[in-house]
C-alpha cells in the first residue's frame, strides 16, 4: 500500500469499534456477575478463565483488523521489519499498543524496553484495575485477575505473529505501584 493516502495517526473510529467490543467496564461487570457467591479459589479460577479469553480475543481482532487500519508509521515498521526480516520487537509492540490505547486510554503506561531481546511495559494507573474496584472492591481487585488479560493478549500477539516469545508479569500494581509485563523473545 502506497504510503501517499495514509494518515499520520490511526483512525480513532478504529479504536473506537475496539473499545465498543472489548471495554473494560463490560469484562469487569461480567466477572463480578461471575463470582457472585463464590469461594477464594473459584473467583480465581473465574478470574483466570475470564480474563485469558478476554486477552485473546482482544489480540485475535487486532490481528484480524490491523492491517486494514494501518497509519503511515505502521507502514514504516512493516517496511523495516520485511528489510531487516525482525518483526520483534516492533510488529508485536504496535498491535499491544492499539490493544491499550484503544480500550485503556486513560492508563498511564510506557514502554520499560524495547530492544532485539525484550519489550517490556509497565502501568501505573490501570482503568481495568479501577474498574474492577468498582465492580468487585479493592480487596479482590487486588489480587490482580486482569493480569491474565494482560498476559494473554501479549501471548497471544506473539504466536499470531509466529514469534518464539515468553511472558511473564514482573512487577504487581498493588505492592509494586505498577504493574510489569516482560517479553523475551527466544533466539534458535
Amino acid at each position: 500500500m502506497s504510503s501517499k493516502g495514509l494518515k499520520y495517526f490511526i483512525d480513532e473510529t478504529y479504536f473506537q469499534s475496539l473499545d465498543d467490543e472489548f471495554g473494560v467496564k463490560k469484562i469487569a461487570e461480567k466477572f463480578a456477575n461471575a463470582i457472585k457467591g463464590k469461594s477464594e479459589k473459584e473467583i480465581e479460577e473465574i478470574g483466570k478463565q475470564i480474563f485469558d479469553e478476554y486477552g485473546k480475543s482482544l489480540a485475535k481482532r487486532i490481528l484480524e483488523t490491523e492491517a486494514d487500519n494501518r497509519d503511515r508509521t505502521a507502514e514504516q515498521i512493516y517496511e523495516v521489519a520485511k528489510k531487516t526480516g525482525h518483526i520483534f520487537p516492533n510488529v508485536p509492540q504496535r498491535m499491544i499498543e492499539i490493544g491499550i490505547l484503544a480500550t485503556r486510554v486513560e492508563d498511564k503506561w510506557r514502554w520499560g524496553e524495547i530492544s532485539f531481546k525484550r519489550l517490556s511495559y509497565t502501568v501505573s494507573k490501570c482503568t481495568m484495575n479501577q474498574a474492577l474496584i468498582e465492580a468487585v472492591g479493592e480487596k479482590i481487585a487486588n489480587t490482580l485477575p486482569c493480569r491474565h488479560y494482560c498476559t494473554a493478549l501479549s501471548e497471544t500477539i506473539y504466536q499470531g505473529l509466529n514469534l518464539d516469545v515468553g511472558v511473564r508479569m514482573v512487577a504487581e500494581l498493588p505492592k509494586d505501584k505498577k504493574c510489569q509485563f516482560d517479553g523475551f523473545f527466544h533466539f534458535h
